[in-house]
């Protein structure tokens, strides 16, 4: 790994603030920034990480077997009431890309009644969340959401869950929908509440 000591930050400032011992205060003056040259490797490390809307073309049409297409866009894009979350018609077709599992990225993480803070879920219950939907670690999973954010998020979290076959599809919704050559599962779904 080129970046060992990269992390992410739960629940955001607003957790940083709160935590015990954290930041109790927000510096507002502009830190003095030093110019620097990056040395990173010759090799991209995420290229495989990634793939491309042909490789997905592959699964829409069941050509990849135990490949999973994991949609993690929020529930209105899902159910196909919505184009995206950028607004209901901002694309110009609406619903899933076909043989897709949906699992809100939502999901992923709860709320820590005691610090009213977003946390992480652990990895036992990222683990049960995938195997309700029958995936499991040896499967390969591409994410995908609207424009790869939100897919960003699942792929990092199925990581440290241990799911090794992780990719993204990076273009996401906001490429497929807009390429009317691509098909895609335009029924508007019946949004079952709990």
């Amino acid at each position: 790994m080129k970046h060992p000591n990269v992390s992410t930050l739960e629940g955001g400032l607003n957790a940083l603030i709160r935590m015990k011992g954290g930041v109790q205060e927000i510096v507002k003056e502009m830190p003095i920034i030093v110019p620097c040259q990056y040395i990173g490797g010759d090799i991209n490390e995420t290229d495989w990480q990634i793939v491309d809307r042909d490789e997905i073309l592959q699964i829409a049409e069941n050509k990849l077997l135990k490949t999973y297409l994991l949609d993690v866009r929020d529930a209105d894009e899902w159910y196909g009431l919505s184009s995206s979350p950028y607004g209901i018609d901002f694309t110009p077709r609406k619903g899933r890309i076909p043989n897709s599992i949906w699992i809100e990225w939502y999901k992923f993480y709860e709320l820590d009644s005691d610090t009213n803070i977003i946390t992480s879920k652990s990895n036992k219950q990222v683990q049960a969340l995938m195997e309700e939907k029958d995936i499991s670690k040896e499967d390969d999973i591409i994410i995908y959401c609207f424009k790869g954010s939100r897919a960003a998020v699942a792929l990092m979290k199925l990581k440290q869950a241990g799911y090794k076959n992780v990719k993204i599809y990076f273009a996401s919704w906001n490429e497929w929908s807009r390429n009317f050559q691509l098909p895609i599962d335009d029924k508007q779904l019946l949004r079952i509440t709990k």
